[in-house]
């Protein structure tokens, strides 16, 4: 699994086991309604990919189709083989793990009930902890119905297996959407002007599709980290929304890492100032360990050119495990979220301060020290740096 599924896994473990008992006036709430029906929907466009093939293999599957029939509890090819019960249940926890498409569809159904003033209007504060049990209730009927590629149908009436969802698959897949989870109305109301200065501008741009989109996104983000929102850590979720401008490209992916950090630390009360300060610092040790990882890999690739392979695992030394192309792009984000938010770069980066000009001379901004304008100097900034 991916560190996002990772991730969301944790977080489903320690919720406990939904139940279908929802009172009637929560299972009819249109919200649910939608959530389900977007549910029930995705269950029935499953399909092999190849990250599926990959993940069965390292199972030790060796005929997927055949795999796939078990499940059905039906006969498919090479009926002799017979997969173990424990592993035919992890592929389909795989399958039924939620992609990016399903999150963001059970976001958009979310914000779809609060534009029509319903009762989740206060910014999903009003979303109960018992939604998951309402929303299980709608799809206590459901199957997953998944698309078999032509390459091994066997049969013309085998272009798609019919598996039912048992209720705690159903709770757990449910439970990983983090329906029930309650973004703080402070948060949310700040996810709604990214990007925005005034009210009439956040309508317009919430009325096209790409910033829909990009709303939703990050409202799925925040609702599935792992993070507890205390007053501190929303406020630091507000002042990355607010200062990293969201035509960067890489917005959500930072997002992603700026969530991560604000977990690592544990400010103390009444203490922001060396809250900061440590978030600073946790920046800086991550981008110094990224690059740390980037000058091994370099050096791996020096070595290898003067011995074969054989002779460097003598040596015990061993091949990068981080593709160097995505170690930059995360380095190159820090960099660029470290500007937006502390308005200098992280410790021990190459740039000194003489190469940032006249940025951030005013102090931080966080701090009470001066106006500072995301849209003009971090992304003049950031082009300089690109």
């Amino acid at each position: 699994m991916s560190s996002a599924q990772e991730t969301a896994a944790v977080h489903t473990t320690c919720s406990h086991p939904a139940k279908l008992e929802a009172s009637t006036e929560i299972f009819n709430r249109p919200d649910v309604c939608m959530i389900a029906a977007a549910v029930r929907g995705w269950l029935l466009r499953r399909s092999i990919d190849s990250r599926l093939q990959d993940y069965a293999t390292s199972l030790g599957i060796d005929d997927l189709h055949a795999a796939l029939f078990q499940l059905a509890g039906r006969t498919g090819a090479k009926s002799g083989v017979v997969y173990d019960e424990n592993i035919l249940e992890q592929l389909f926890e795989y399958i039924l793990f939620p992609d990016e498409e399903l999150c963001l569809r059970v976001e958009q159904c979310v914000i779809a009930a609060e534009a029509d003033g319903r009762e989740v209007a206060e910014g999903c504060c009003a979303v109960p902890a018992d939604m998951v049990s309402a929303v299980c209730r709608h799809l206590s009927d459901a199957e997953a119905v998944i698309s078999l590629p032509l390459a091994i149908v066997n049969e013309p009436e085998a272009g798609c297996i019919h598996v039912a969802v048992a209720l705690t698959a159903l709770q757990q897949l449910v439970a990983r959407l983090c329906v029930g989870r309650v973004i703080p109305a402070c948060v949310h109301a700040c996810t709604m002007c990214v990007g925005t200065s005034t009210a009439q501008e956040t309508e317009e741009s919430l009325a096209d599709d790409s910033s829909l989109r990009l709303y939703a996104m990050i409202r799925q983000l925040i609702r599935r980290s792992s993070l507890q929102f205390t007053p501190f850590r929303c406020f630091m979720i507000q002042c990355y929304l607010e200062a990293v401008p969201h035509s960067f490209p890489q917005f959500l992916q930072g997002l992603r890492i700026w969530l991560a950090l604000l977990e690592r630390v544990a400010p103390l009360p009444g203490n922001p100032q060396q809250a900061e300060s440590d978030l600073f610092s946790a920046l800086s040790k991550r981008r110094a360990r990224l690059n740390k990882t980037l000058r091994d890999g370099q050096e791996f690739e020096q070595r290898l050119r003067r011995f074969n392979m054989e002779t460097l695992m003598m040596q015990g030394v061993r091949p990068p495990a981080a593709d160097p192309v995505i170690v930059r792009e995360e380095i190159s984000v820090l960099d660029r979220v470290c500007i937006a938010l502390f308005r200098c770069m992280p410790s021990g980066a190459e740039l000194s301060e003489h190469d940032l000009g006249t940025f951030g001379v005013s102090g931080s901004d966080y701090a009470g020290n001066g106006p500072f304008d995301p849209k003009t100097e971090v992304m003049a900034l950031m082009r300089t740096l690109s």
